[in-house]
């Protein structure tokens, strides 16, 4: 009896053990299958008499490393039910010359390259390699933070100082480096610290034929900017015919517009040099005034002290022009003499310049009548380079040798309110783009 329940023990046993080596060899079957299903081929390894496939059987021959992952993997179904669970955890990883697994994190130490196989790849996507994330299971997604990225490139800060990494990189021969397109939302969007930096080309206005023009549609896609060497930014216009656009047409096949640098200046003080802006001007409502000019040399506008009137020159401005310009200079005023037959002559004085006493423009008003003010207008266009320190400057001189007094401003407004409230004289730059 004893004997029989001992032959029916191990009969159960064996029994047992020969179920779970079977399960053991399914799993492993499994693992085979998909260590087989996720390793790169070798066709440099193909052994020709094995069917073509290297081992026969049409598998590819494993690595070494892989070998020993198999055997570890039977070893482990040796080991029972701890085994299995072993097995069916098995770790997911790829390493330098491993595969890409999806849904994983993959690690590498060096880069990875994607090439076409054929000079001119047409893939039906039009895409080398795509992620496509216009779909998702749970529905559109809020562009809340953190919103749903397709694609998300992430670069390190480069170690011992310089510029950091570049979270993504794109670069084409001629073509188009990076595109972002959306159908209604905005293409390109500077998220962060909205910095945006564009390196500096030469000076002036491109040479090239600027935009580009879709043949297919038969439009342009849209206008290109650029900036200059001298910090200007220039829009190119397409070609056009009658108001329309056109396609490209013999060069430049389009125009380059500068876009002028807005925004006023400072009160131009003498000695505060400002080229912050386009525009500059000071204004004086003080009544000017000159006597005993020799007739040959230009003054600066003064306030007049003949009536006990200080302080001044006012109508002075330092410039320092951000870019290579032409100034539009300007000075108005209105001028009279205290007797009759002495006209006054206005000035703009520019330095550095080449003009004699630095006069670049002059005007001559009239002197007919005593104290009958003359309203004059003195405009001149001069060019400037940038960097260059130019003081600019409102004189005068009588029209010939006299002891009279010139005069500057009409008034007073309103009538009693004194000789700081007569009609304004004022000088101004205006500074156009001329690269």
């Amino acid at each position: 009896m004893s004997k029989t329940k001992t032959t029916d023990g191990l009969s159960l046993e064996v029994a047992r053990l020969a179920s779970l080596v079977e399960q053991q060899q399914q799993l492993i079957d499994d693992q085979r299958d998909r260590l087989e299903a996720l390793e790169v081929r070798d066709v440099h390894t193909v052994d020709a008499s094995s069917n073509g496939n290297g081992n026969g059987n049409g598998k590819s021959r494993h690595s070494r490393r892989e070998l020993l992952r198999l055997a570890g993997l039977a070893a482990a179904g040796a080991a029972g039910a701890a085994g299995v669970t072993a097995l069916q955890s098995l770790p997911v990883a790829a390493a330098n010359g491993g595969n890409f697994l999806l849904g994983q994190a993959n690690t590498a130490d060096g880069g990875t390259d994607l090439t076409p196989t054929t000079v001119t790849p047409a893939p039906t996507n039009g895409s080398l390699f795509e992620v496509d994330g216009s779909t998702s299971p749970a529905g559109a997604v809020n562009a809340t933070n953190p919103f749903y990225r397709a694609i998300r490139g992430v670069a390190p800060k480069t170690v011992g100082g310089g510029p950091s990494g570049v979270g993504v990189f794109g670069s084409s021969d001629a073509g188009a480096g990076v595109i972002g397109s959306s159908a209604t939302g905005v293409d390109f969007w500077a998220f962060n610290s909205g910095r945006f930096l564009e390196a500096a080309q030469p000076a002036g206005s491109p040479t090239y034929q600027g935009g580009v023009f879709d043949t297919t549609l038969g439009a342009w896609t849209d206008f290109e900017l650029i900036r200059d060497g001298n910090g200007i930014v220039w829009v190119f216009l397409p070609p056009s015919l009658n108001g329309a656009n056109v396609g490209p047409g013999p060069a430049p096949g389009g125009t380059w517009i500068p876009l002028q640098p807005g925004g006023q200046g400072g009160n131009g003080a003498a000695g505060v040099p400002d080229s912050r802006g386009a525009l500059f001007t000071v204004v004086t409502t003080t009544l000017l005034g000159n006597q005993g000019s020799d007739g040959a040399t230009f003054l600066d506008m003064m306030p007049d002290a003949t009536q006990g009137l200080g302080g001044g020159p006012n109508l002075v401005m330092n410039i320092v022009p951000a870019f290579n310009c032409l100034a539009i200079l300007t000075l108005n005023a209105d001028l009279y003499t205290n007797i009759a037959g002495v006209n006054q002559d206005i000035g703009i004085y520019v330095s550095p310049s080449s003009a004699p006493q630095n006069i670049v423009a002059w005007k001559e008003s009239g002197g007919a009548v005593a104290n009958g003010p003359n309203a004059a207008f003195l405009n001149t266009v001069f060019p400037m380079t940038r960097g260059t320190t130019y003081i600019v400057r409102a004189k005068w001189k009588a029209n010939q040798a006299t002891n009279a007094t010139i005069r500057a401003g009409a008034g007073p407004f309103p009538a009693g309110s004194g000789l700081y409230n007569v009609s304004p004289s004022r000088l101004t730059a205006q500074l156009i783009v001329n690269p």
